[in-house]
């Protein structure tokens, strides 16, 4: 460095203090005004852009380039092509998660189109129940559906999970718990103009966690090129950022966290909607004609499930202090 700066002539004859940048331990702000005193400056010819030097209460110090730029600079043209709009939304949506870092508050989620419909649906259609709230499903009113009969699900009522005896006796027992808690209910009745879609549903194992079986409907599986899921609405993501509950650990001394049981069943689905939300169930090696039932609470699989329980979370922190 001091055999750059002393080829220019106007500071030759300066101290300038040989520093390595892995000494550098404090950096002082401008809100200590006295360490940033300009005491003397030297400057360039006019018309030359080359560095300018102060002198601090610490010593000299160079301000500005101390190298000659280069003539010509090789220009280079850079682009993005992307097949269709709903792609080019998602690389946006993926570039602010990445850039956006929440040290503080989280950044705003940044939404489509889509997200900002299903975001309206939601506001206009939570309401509190009683003991739980309730929301409207988010549906793309461009998508209809045509749905299967109950006579074309009698052969998938057949699954391989009813040959496993330690699987049969985990479902038989989860549907006992979700008819006896209220979780689903027998379809008496079906209003004009519903939109009424059957489930199929399988057990799953929790990949971490084997001993673990939880009942999936499958609300990606198609009938006729449809799916549940494709005319459901995903919505923003809601869920806080892990990486700032990690960093407001650090700002007190004893931190606290809480996990909510089956959080999709804690959420009511309004009433109009649970058509949508259909299965047929009959005890294994009975014979009886298969009853239509309807969830009553938001499912596993779901794609909106995980915005609109997080959704009606973020009201019942906004409302508490009334139900307090």
């Amino acid at each position: 460095m001091t055999d750059v700066l002393a080829s220019f002539e106007y500071l030759r004859g300066l101290n300038f203090p040989a520093r390595n940048a892995t000494e550098v331990q404090v950096l002082i702000g401008t809100d200590v005004q006295d360490a940033h005193l300009n005491l003397e400056v030297r400057r360039p010819p006019i018309g030359v852009r080359w560095p300018n030097a102060v002198l601090t209460p610490f010593g000299w110090c160079v301000v500005g380039r101390t190298f000659s730029s280069p003539t010509t600079q090789t220009p280079s043209v850079n682009f993005v092509k992307l097949g269709t709009v709903q792609q080019l939304e998602e690389s946006v949506e993926r570039f602010w998660k990445t850039q956006s870092l929440p040290v503080r508050e989280a950044p705003k989620t940044f939404m489509s189109a889509l997200d900002h419909v299903a975001l309206e649906q939601l506001e206009s259609t939570i309401r509190h129940a009683g003991t739980r709230y309730e929301i409207g499903l988010p549906v793309a009113a461009q998508i209809a559906l045509s749905c299967p009969t109950t006579g074309s699900l009698n052969a998938g009522n057949c699954s391989p999970w009813r040959e496993d005896d330690d699987l049969r006796r985990t479902v038989v027992e989860q549907m006992q718990e979700v008819f006896s808690n209220g979780h689903a209910v027998k379809v008496t009745s079906t209003a004009p103009g519903s939109k009424v879609w059957f489930l199929p549903y399988d057990p799953v194992r929790h990949p971490s966690k084997p001993n673990k079986i939880l009942l999936d409907y499958e609300a990606a599986a198609r009938f006729k090129g449809t799916a549940i899921n494709d005319i459901l609405l995903k919505g923003p993501d809601l869920t806080t950022q892990l990486l700032a509950v990690l960093l407001r650990f650090r700002e007190r001394i004893i931190g606290v966290t809480a996990d909510i049981a089956r959080m999709f069943y804690q959420v009511l689905v309004r009433e109009s909607d649970r058509p949508m939300f259909r299965f047929v169930w009959r005890d294994p090696g009975t014979e009886d004609d298969l009853p239509e039932l309807e969830m009553t609470l938001h499912i596993f699989g779901a794609v909106f499930s995980p915005t609109g329980c997080s959704f009606a979370l973020q009201r019942l922190e906004k409302d508490a202090p009334n139900h307090l």
